[in-house]
C-alpha cells in the first residue's frame, strides 16, 4: 500500500527532491521521539490539550511529507481530544490504526530513503 504522496509533496517544495529528502530523514528522527512522548502523556493521564498538540505535530509532519493517512488519522485524533469526545484508550481501536498506519508509513519512508541513495 502506498501511503506517501511524494510527487505532490515534492512539487510543493518547488521540485527540490534534496529539500524533500532531507524532511524526510527528520520525519525518521522526529516522529519516534513524538509518539513515545504521546505514549508518556497518554500513561500519566496528561491534559488533553497536551495529547492534542503532540498529534497536532505528528499531523504536520506526516503532511509535510504527503503521508496522507497518517495525516488524518493524527488530525482526527486530535479533534476528538480538543473536544473531550470519548477515546476508548483501553481498548485502543483508534490507536491501534495509528500505531499500524504510522509503523508502515515510517517503513515506507525508510525504503524510500534508500532507493534514493
Amino acid at each position: 500500500m502506498k501511503l506517501l504522496n511524494w510527487s505532490e509533496s515534492i512539487a510543493r517544495l518547488q521540485d527540490d527532491k534534496e529539500l524533500y529528502l532531507e524532511v524526510c530523514e527528520i520525519f525518521v528522527d522526529e516522529i519516534p521521539k513524538l509518539v513515545e512522548s504521546l505514549g508518556h502523556s497518554v500513561v500519566e493521564k496528561s491534559k488533553p490539550e497536551d495529547i492534542a498538540s503532540l498529534f497536532h505535530s505528528i499531523r504536520g509532519a506526516a503532511a509535510n511529507i504527503g503521508a496522507e493517512k497518517l495525516a488524518d488519522i493524527s488530525a482526527g485524533l486530535e479533534i476528538k481530544i480538543r473536544n473531550l469526545a470519548n477515546i476508548d484508550w483501553e481498548e485502543g481501536l483508534e490507536l491501534q490504526e495509528f500505531e499500524k498506519v504510522k509503523d508502515d508509513t515510517l517503513r515506507e519512508v525508510h525504503e524510500y530513503l534508500e532507493s534514493c541513495r
